[in-house]
């Protein structure tokens, strides 16, 4: 197969052969529709084996010449372009394309000074970003120092407790490079590790704050049916173009039925020929399943004593949890058309 190398597969916990799936969605509060996409491979540390295999091996693949400038050839070249840099291009893409963004939400992989300048340089609109942090050296403004957030951490003292989420918190003001952001600290028990969320939005809330980054799911889910549903990543064929359509192809039968889906539960036909304000007409089912899902997640996590959003990842990856889940969302399902009937 074209251009194919050796990457981590989480839920088998090994290297297998295949490419990384980059991808952006969009949120509006109903639905949750892909905008872009791009397919990466990691060439490694070791030089006698790049991407995982041997020279050999790479001479055998299937390759093919290109015309330079074209589209085929622009997305081959994003294979060993980093993943940042393709985030930042997407978003760029996007604002260009006038599409309205309140806030990026990113994972700890991307939440970065490069990120947080891209999203504040944005003039047309107020846009904000919203990401879990990770990388402890990084110095902060804050108190007239410059200090980790582990130091910031255990200047803020006692931690406070959100009622509503079940999480203690601590949230500090700091600087960057010029840019002010906040920083909050949350755990769900007292054995819990600290999670640090970063935001250049200074006015928001802890729990508005939380309330926002749950939505970041949707992309875990967008890869569960995209990949069960539609086919996504099940392309044989050697050509690296063909593999660039199917994943095109899913993508474009996603979006439509998740056109028809939001039009037969989300909205009544009148609204749509006559208002199109946009107000939900009807609480959408994963919005009013949310609160209780959550609670049932958080209790079993402190149970156990793990982290609540590694168990939520457990689930979504593991056989036997996505079983134990979908046979509770059929039921919640028949139970609400027993009351509703």
């Amino acid at each position: 197969m074209e251009k194919v190398g050796k990457v981590w597969d989480h839920v088998t916990n090994r290297y297998v052969l295949g490419f990384k799936l980059l991808v952006m969605m969009y949120w509006d509060g109903k639905s949750a529709i892909p905008l872009d996409f791009s397919l990466h491979r990691e060439k490694g540390k070791k030089q006698d084996r790049p991407f995982g295999m041997t020279f050999k091996e790479l001479r055998r693949q299937f390759s093919r010449k290109r015309v330079k400038e074209s589209y085929t050839a622009k997305r081959a070249e994003e294979l060993d372009t980093d993943k940042l840099t393709m985030l930042l291009r997407m978003f760029y893409s996007a604002i260009y394309r006038k599409i309205r963004v309140n806030y990026v939400l990113v994972d700890s992989w991307f939440t970065c000074d490069a990120l947080v300048q891209a999203v504040r340089g944005v003039k047309d609109q107020a846009v904000h970003l919203i990401g879990m942090y990770k990388f402890p050296k990084t110095r902060f403004g804050y108190a007239g120092k410059l200090l980790t957030h582990a130091q910031i951490n255990n200047m803020l003292g006692k931690p406070k407790r959100c009622r509503a989420l079940g999480y203690h918190y601590k949230q500090g003001r700091v600087t960057y490079k010029g840019v002010e952001l906040c920083l909050f600290f949350s755990r769900r028990g007292s054995n819990d590790k600290w999670k640090v969320f970063l935001t250049t939005d200074t006015s928001l809330s802890f729990k508005k704050m939380i309330e926002h980054y749950q939505v970041r799911w949707v992309v875990e889910v967008f890869n569960r049916e995209a990949k069960q549903l539609l086919n996504l990543g099940k392309c044989q064929s050697s050509n690296f173009d063909a593999q660039i359509a199917e994943t095109t192809v899913s993508m474009i039968a996603y979006l439509l039925l998740t056109l028809r889906f939001r039009y037969d539960n989300y909205e009544s036909k009148g609204a749509l020929y006559r208002a199109m304000n946009g107000e939900v007409l009807r609480e959408t089912l994963d919005r009013r399943l949310w609160g209780l899902f959550l609670e049932m997640v958080c209790a079993v996590a402190e149970a156990i004593g793990m982290d609540a959003l590694d168990l939520l990842e457990k689930l979504l990856y593991n056989q036997e949890g996505e079983s134990m889940v979908s046979a509770l969302w059929t039921a919640i399902r028949k139970n609400e058309n027993c009351e509703t009937g």
